[in-house]
């Protein structure tokens, strides 16, 4: 059981890594510049929803931790951010 939860959450965390690529090199303007993106870290969270072979629906939270993320002519080229574990928040829909 534990087991099947960290694959579930490295599955989980390499979605949010693309998703949050994807997403911040989408919003620039200037496709000929560097751009830097700083993500706040009391207001930038991941949301995810997860489901199981059997049809059970899981989703929640994970704040997102940034110093950085620079993107240069709309793809993002060096940076980093973090999904500290401990912030991860379940939400269980089925009460």
């Amino acid at each position: 059981m534990i087991i099947g939860i960290i694959r579930y959450i490295k599955k989980l965390s390499a979605v949010i890594v693309v998703s949050a690529a994807v997403l911040l090199s989408a919003c620039s303007k200037d496709e000929g510049n560097k751009q830097l993106y700083v993500l706040s870290s009391e207001t930038s969270v991941a949301e995810w929803i997860g489901a199981t072979r059997a049809s059970l629906v899981n989703e929640g939270s994970i704040t997102v931790q940034s110093s950085g993320l620079i993107a240069e002519n709309g793809v993002v080229t060096a940076g980093s951010f973090a999904l500290p574990v401990a912030s991860l928040i379940y939400i269980d829909r089925t009460k």
